[in-house]
């Protein structure tokens, strides 16, 4: 019938063609549906079985301390312009890190989870001579800057000007590998390198 015309299209190894017995090519195919189902039914346990409701608390609590919260000022989606960025960085990020328990063991998100180290800020960018410029626009336009890719990647030395005026400028040095793996976000692929600040357990110094 149907079933065993799906069984034979889906299920017929190479080996059950030499069969002469419908009705035992119908049984081993039936036997092989039933260890493939078994194995996507284990393979789901698997894969599912060890997340549990706290885990999944826990990881939208985080979302919403740091992206999309609706007590936040500045949420990551928000993230547009270079201004926006430093409003982010200064009220969303650093208080929702310092705003929780902080003493001599270290940071503590939510007053019970510890972070490992001090968190790290990276940043990537693209080299300023990443794109051909054409010869009409060559008097007016000095710098041309293609979609980020790896091979891409600028990597000379960044100066900063201070943020405060008391305070003088400084310089970073991309390193080629920061201790991180490469990361697949939305747009592209990035790599190991990059400039990092280390940040401060003191609020105020971050």
């Amino acid at each position: 019938g149907l079933c065993s015309c799906f069984l034979n299209c889906v299920f017929l190894s190479r080996s059950q063609t030499n069969l002469t017995s419908g009705e035992k090519k119908f049984k081993s195919q039936l036997k092989e549906l039933t260890v493939y189902i078994l194995f996507l039914v284990t393979l789901s346990v698997v894969i599912y079985g060890t997340v549990t409701p706290y885990q999944f608390y826990y990881t939208r609590s985080v979302e919403n301390l740091f992206i999309d919260g609706n007590n936040i000022d500045t949420t990551w989606h928000d993230v547009q312009t270079w201004d926006s960025l430093w409003r982010y960085l200064q009220n969303t990020l650093i208080d929702g890190i310092y705003d929780n328990k902080i003493n001599e063991k270290g940071i503590y998100i939510y007053n019970e989870n510890k972070l490992m180290s001090l968190p790290r800020l990276r940043q990537l960018k693209i080299s300023n001579d990443s794109c051909e410029i054409p010869s009409v626009f060559s008097n007016v336009l000095f710098n041309c800057y293609s979609d980020y890719s790896v091979d891409e990647e600028g990597t000379d030395t960044l100066e900063f000007s201070s943020y405060y005026a008391d305070q003088s400028s400084e310089s970073k040095v991309y390193n080629e590998k920061l201790n991180t793996r490469p990361y697949s976000g939305q747009l592209a692929r990035y790599g190991y390198g990059g400039y990092q600040q280390l940040l401060s357990t003191d609020k105020n110094i971050s």
